[in-house]
């Protein structure tokens, strides 16, 4: 190949292919010489930029592998050669229980045995005074054919306080009276005495059954 026709064509790279191959026919040189210098000078930098891509590639493949010796390989080398490092023992800790501090003892009081005579005599007027005897349900039946309002009084103090105003409401012919007793059957029992005579009272009855069998002995005290 000729030189200058190579060297002309490296100095006008930047023209168009058209002109340039104008410009050497031109100049004389024939299109077989033309295409032969533009392949070769084709060729060159086709092979310049390979090479220098190759060098590229080489220098990051250094670079990489330095910068993993760098964060890897010394630090464990490094590691390796450190020398190892005592421990140290530990300190055992001893517990040494602290002493409770004793409570003062108090001073042993010792009781009297005598008691003051006004203290007795309070406790004494404290205590109510209650009846020595009380009455049977005879002689409080016999109480309240006289006086009725202190033979209730007279129940009051008996254990079984609701049979013994039911006794005296019968006696006295009272059907109040049932209404101030607080067991249910013994009330309904006195409600069904008065009932039998006169059914108004049946309708105090709190049982169902009782107050039914009430009804049914009105009706027959009135046949």
């Amino acid at each position: 190949m000729d030189q200058a026709l190579s060297e002309f064509i490296k100095k006008n790279s930047g023209m168009p292919l058209p002109e340039l191959k104008l410009e050497l026919m031109k100049r004389g040189f024939s299109s077989y010489q033309i295409e032969q210098a533009l392949r070769q000078v084709r060729a060159k930098r086709q092979s310049f930029w390979i090479y220098l891509i190759v060098f590229l590639i080489i220098i990051i493949f250094f670079v990489i592998i330095g910068l993993v010796f760098v964060s890897f390989i010394r630090p464990a080398e490094e590691l390796i050669k450190a020398p190892a490092v005592k421990e140290s023992p530990e300190k055992e800790f001893v517990v040494v229980p602290s002493e409770r501090p004793t409570a003062p003892e108090k001073p042993f009081v010792e009781e009297k045995d005598e008691i003051k005579e006004e203290f007795i005599e309070e406790k004494i007027e404290s205590v109510p005074e209650t009846r020595e005897e009380t009455k049977s349900l005879s002689e409080i039946r016999a109480l309240s054919n006289t006086n009725p309002s202190d033979a209730v009084g007279e129940c009051s103090l008996l254990q079984n306080v609701d049979k013994c105003v039911s006794l005296v409401a019968k006696n006295t012919n009272n059907p109040d009276l049932c209404r101030e007793i607080d067991d249910s059957d013994i009330r309904d029992n006195c409600f069904l005495f008065f009932g039998q005579s006169n059914e108004i009272h049946c309708a105090d009855i709190l049982s169902t059954a009782v107050r039914r069998s009430c009804f049914l002995l009105a009706d027959i005290e009135e046949i």
